[in-house]
């Protein structure tokens, strides 16, 4: 009796402690990297599969995607162009056998090239090259929170937020910033505000606001000379008595 009552309980605990409690954590994550916003964008982008002759399509879902576009499709007429263009191409390729073993919305635009229907068919084929480009953004996204972690570390977590996206850019874009000489950087921090000294790297010797550029360090004046420690050639050495001289008794 007692191994039954303890099997029961393991399996309760394995399927209520453990097993459910990690269900609702990847919920719970899943709804934070997907609102209702990305969660609707994802069902529209959907609606333009193509497999099994286009099941998924749904014309009020893929209008409502063009409408959180609106920077390529800014006006209501070029929307009721793309209403029009819809309703003739589910026409189309539903007709069309070479459109009938389709399995993704790459293959589709594939096919539609081929077939010279992207030249047909313009705002759609925009549609859907909208749509194959969201995962690079969404990484693109992902590995900046990648380099945040690499970036703004324990020992960093004191950073501020502009010196963190200085850092982050700098780090992300570094096969940009490799193409920039370090000259360049130079000149850039010595033209930000006038500098009495020279920053090390330039050659320029012209003045910025009355400030005069020196090509090297200041020497040091000869009112604060004496305060500088003295070589070890130059150190005196103590006076030593001589034969001729009195010795103090």
């Amino acid at each position: 009796m007692d191994t039954v009552v303890a099997e029961v309980n393991n399996l309760h605990h394995y399927q209520v402690d453990v097993f459910k409690e990690v269900i609702d954590m990847q919920l719970q994550e899943l709804n934070h990297r997907f609102n209702e916003a990305n969660t609707n964008l994802l069902l529209c982008i959907a609606c333009l599969c193509p497999s099994e002759s286009f099941k998924a399509f749904d014309l009020e879902k893929i209008m409502k995607m063009a409408s959180l576009y609106p920077e390529e499709f800014p006006t209501e007429y070029d929307l009721r162009v793309l209403e029009v263009e819809l309703g003739n191409y589910i026409k189309d390729v539903r007709e069309d056998e070479r459109f009938n073993d389709l399995k993704s919305i790459g293959d589709l635009s594939k096919k539609m090239v081929e077939e010279k229907k992207h030249i047909i068919f313009p705002k759609i084929y925009l549609l859907m090259k909208l749509a194959l480009i969201l995962p690079v953004a969404t990484a693109s996204v992902e590995r900046a929170f990648s380099a945040m972690k690499l970036i703004k570390t324990d020992i960093r977590n004191k950073m501020s937020d502009q010196f963190l996206s200085d850092s982050l850019v700098s780090y992300i874009e570094k096969n940009v910033l490799k193409g920039i000489g370090n000259d360049a950087i130079v000149t850039m921090f010595q033209d930000i505000r006038p500098r009495r000294v020279q920053l090390l790297g330039l050659q320029s010797s012209s003045s910025a606001n009355g400030f005069i550029r020196h090509s090297q360090p200041p020497v040091a004046s000869s009112s604060y000379a004496g305060h500088l420690p003295a070589t070890s050639s130059a150190r005196r050495r103590p006076p030593t008595a001589s034969i001729n001289s009195p010795v103090s008794r």
